[in-house]
C-alpha cells in the first residue's frame, strides 16, 4: 500500500514528531493513531476513556470522586475582585 501525504502541515508534523523521537518511521505514527481511535467494535465514550487512562489523564468524575461526601464551595471571593470604572 501506498500513500501519499498531500498537505505540506501534515507532512511537518510527521517529520516533528518523528525529529522528537516520538516515532521512528512515519508507519509507527499510523499504527499510533489507528490503534489508539476507536474501531466499530467499540464505542467512542469507552475508547476515549482508555486513551485518557493509558495517557494519565482523568475525567472530572474521577478527579472528584475523592472529595464526595465533603462540602465543597466553588462561589466566588469577592475580595478577589477589584472596581471597573465604565463610565
Amino acid at each position: 500500500m501506498t500513500i501519499e501525504i498531500t498537505s505540506p502541515d501534515v507532512e511537518a508534523l510527521i517529520r516533528q514528531r518523528m525529529e522528537a523521537g516520538s516515532f521512528k518511521c512515519p508507519e509507527d505514527l499510523i499504527r499510533d493513531v489507528l490503534k489508539s481511535s476507536p474501531d466499530e467494535k467499540t464505542p467512542a465514550p469507552a475508547a476515549v476513556v482508555e486513551r485518557r487512562r493509558a495517557a494519565g489523564r482523568k475525567s472530572l468524575v474521577e478527579v472528584f470522586a475523592p472529595l464526595r461526601g465533603i462540602n465543597l464551595d466553588f462561589t466566588r471571593n469577592p475580595s478577589a475582585s477589584r472596581p471597573i470604572d465604565l463610565g
